[in-house]
Protein backbone atom coordinates (compact mmCIF):
# COMPACT_ATOMS: atom_id res chain seq x y z
CA UNK A 1 0.00 0.00 0.00
CA UNK A 2 1.44 3.37 -0.89
CA UNK A 3 1.48 6.51 0.52
CA UNK A 4 -2.14 7.89 0.59
CA UNK A 5 -3.52 11.48 1.11
CA UNK A 6 -7.13 12.40 1.96
CA UNK A 7 -8.63 15.35 0.73
CA UNK A 8 -11.57 16.58 1.64
CA UNK A 9 -13.38 18.43 -1.39
CA UNK A 10 -16.89 18.82 -2.41
CA UNK A 11 -18.20 17.08 0.91
CA UNK A 12 -16.59 14.17 -0.56
CA UNK A 13 -13.30 12.31 0.77
CA UNK A 14 -11.31 11.91 -2.26
CA UNK A 15 -7.58 10.03 -3.02
CA UNK A 16 -4.89 12.25 -3.86
CA UNK A 17 -3.54 9.19 -5.53
CA UNK A 18 -5.72 10.16 -8.45
CA UNK A 19 -3.07 13.24 -9.03
CA UNK A 20 0.52 12.93 -9.67
CA UNK A 21 2.36 13.54 -6.11
CA UNK A 22 4.64 16.22 -7.66
CA UNK A 23 1.67 18.43 -8.19
CA UNK A 24 1.50 19.20 -4.42
CA UNK A 25 4.90 20.17 -4.33
CA UNK A 26 5.02 22.37 -7.03
CA UNK A 27 4.21 26.47 -7.11
CA UNK A 28 0.19 27.75 -7.53
CA UNK A 29 0.00 27.17 -10.73
CA UNK A 30 0.16 23.45 -10.55
CA UNK A 31 -1.76 23.31 -7.43
CA UNK A 32 -4.44 25.55 -9.79
CA UNK A 33 -4.17 22.21 -12.40
CA UNK A 34 -4.63 19.95 -9.40
CA UNK A 35 -7.79 21.90 -8.45
CA UNK A 36 -9.28 21.76 -11.62
CA UNK A 37 -8.67 18.41 -12.51
CA UNK A 38 -10.53 17.37 -9.36
CA UNK A 39 -13.66 19.45 -9.63
CA UNK A 40 -13.67 18.07 -13.48
CA UNK A 41 -13.53 14.86 -12.30
CA UNK A 42 -15.95 15.00 -9.10
CA UNK A 43 -17.91 17.35 -11.09
CA UNK A 44 -21.46 15.48 -10.23
CA UNK A 45 -20.82 15.17 -6.63
CA UNK A 46 -21.12 17.37 -4.20
CA UNK A 47 -21.27 21.01 -4.28
CA UNK A 48 -20.63 22.37 -7.51
CA UNK A 49 -17.36 24.36 -7.08
CA UNK A 50 -17.27 25.62 -10.55
CA UNK A 51 -21.19 26.82 -11.56
CA UNK A 52 -22.64 26.46 -14.88
CA UNK A 53 -23.61 30.14 -15.80
CA UNK A 54 -21.53 31.68 -18.17
CA UNK A 55 -21.19 34.91 -15.84
CA UNK A 56 -20.69 33.14 -12.52
CA UNK A 57 -17.88 31.01 -14.21
CA UNK A 58 -15.85 33.79 -15.50
CA UNK A 59 -16.09 35.77 -12.13
CA UNK A 60 -15.07 32.35 -10.23
CA UNK A 61 -12.16 31.93 -13.15
CA UNK A 62 -11.12 35.65 -12.93
CA UNK A 63 -10.76 35.25 -9.35
CA UNK A 64 -9.24 31.85 -9.24
CA UNK A 65 -6.61 33.38 -11.49
CA UNK A 66 -5.75 36.71 -9.25
CA UNK A 67 -4.96 34.53 -6.63
CA UNK A 68 -1.57 33.67 -8.28
CA UNK A 69 -1.39 37.39 -8.22
CA UNK A 70 -2.04 37.61 -4.38
CA UNK A 71 0.47 34.88 -4.25
CA UNK A 72 3.17 36.21 -5.81
CA UNK A 73 3.04 39.53 -3.54
CA UNK A 74 2.96 37.70 -0.72
CA UNK A 75 5.85 35.76 -1.55
CA UNK A 76 7.76 39.12 -2.60
CA UNK A 77 7.22 40.25 0.90
CA UNK A 78 7.13 37.14 3.37
CA UNK A 79 10.59 35.67 1.81
CA UNK A 80 12.74 38.75 0.95
CA UNK A 81 14.60 37.95 3.69
CA UNK A 82 14.87 34.40 2.41
CA UNK A 83 15.92 35.11 -1.39
CA UNK A 84 17.76 38.15 -1.64
CA UNK A 85 21.68 37.87 -0.08
CA UNK A 86 22.11 40.21 2.94
CA UNK A 87 24.61 42.61 1.03
CA UNK A 88 21.38 43.46 -1.37
CA UNK A 89 19.00 43.87 0.78
CA UNK A 90 17.23 47.11 1.08
CA UNK A 91 14.61 48.35 3.66
CA UNK A 92 12.58 50.32 0.36
CA UNK A 93 12.57 47.11 -1.49
CA UNK A 94 10.89 45.04 1.88
CA UNK A 95 8.83 48.73 2.58
CA UNK A 96 7.71 48.21 -1.59
CA UNK A 97 6.72 44.58 -1.32
CA UNK A 98 4.46 45.12 1.78
CA UNK A 99 2.82 48.45 0.06
CA UNK A 100 2.41 46.09 -2.75
CA UNK A 101 0.71 43.04 -0.34
CA UNK A 102 -1.34 46.04 1.46
CA UNK A 103 -2.63 47.11 -1.92
CA UNK A 104 -3.54 43.31 -3.12
CA UNK A 105 -5.50 42.99 0.17
CA UNK A 106 -7.40 45.91 -0.12
CA UNK A 107 -8.45 44.62 -3.89
CA UNK A 108 -9.54 41.76 -2.31
CA UNK A 109 -11.24 43.49 0.54
CA UNK A 110 -12.91 45.40 -2.17
CA UNK A 111 -14.16 42.09 -4.18
CA UNK A 112 -15.66 40.57 -0.83
CA UNK A 113 -17.58 43.98 -0.30
CA UNK A 114 -19.05 44.05 -3.68
CA UNK A 115 -20.22 41.00 -3.06
CA UNK A 116 -22.12 41.97 -0.12
CA UNK A 117 -22.66 40.39 3.71
CA UNK A 118 -23.02 36.65 3.96
CA UNK A 119 -20.64 36.30 0.51
CA UNK A 120 -18.01 34.82 -0.95
CA UNK A 121 -15.38 36.09 -3.24
CA UNK A 122 -16.98 35.39 -6.23
CA UNK A 123 -20.74 34.74 -5.08
CA UNK A 124 -23.31 34.02 -2.89
CA UNK A 125 -21.93 30.14 -2.96
CA UNK A 126 -18.59 28.66 -1.85
CA UNK A 127 -16.52 28.48 -5.17
CA UNK A 128 -13.63 27.05 -6.54
CA UNK A 129 -12.14 30.53 -6.36
CA UNK A 130 -12.87 30.23 -2.63
CA UNK A 131 -10.62 26.77 -2.42
CA UNK A 132 -7.94 28.33 -4.38
CA UNK A 133 -8.06 31.85 -1.74
CA UNK A 134 -7.90 30.20 1.55
CA UNK A 135 -4.81 28.56 1.75
CA UNK A 136 -2.95 31.94 0.80
CA UNK A 137 -4.86 34.01 3.27
CA UNK A 138 -4.01 30.90 6.10
CA UNK A 139 -0.49 31.32 4.98
CA UNK A 140 -0.66 35.38 5.37
CA UNK A 141 -2.05 34.87 9.04
CA UNK A 142 0.72 32.17 9.88
CA UNK A 143 3.71 34.62 8.40
CA UNK A 144 1.87 37.50 10.33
Amino acid sequence: MGMSFVLWCQHKLLRMSDLPWRVFMLDSRSKLKACMKIQSQYKSQGNQLIPDAPAEQALVYQRMFEVLTLHQKMADYAFYNWRVPEPERHESALARNKAALTSEFTLWEGYLGKMGPQSYIAGKNFTMADVMLFPHLALCVRFG
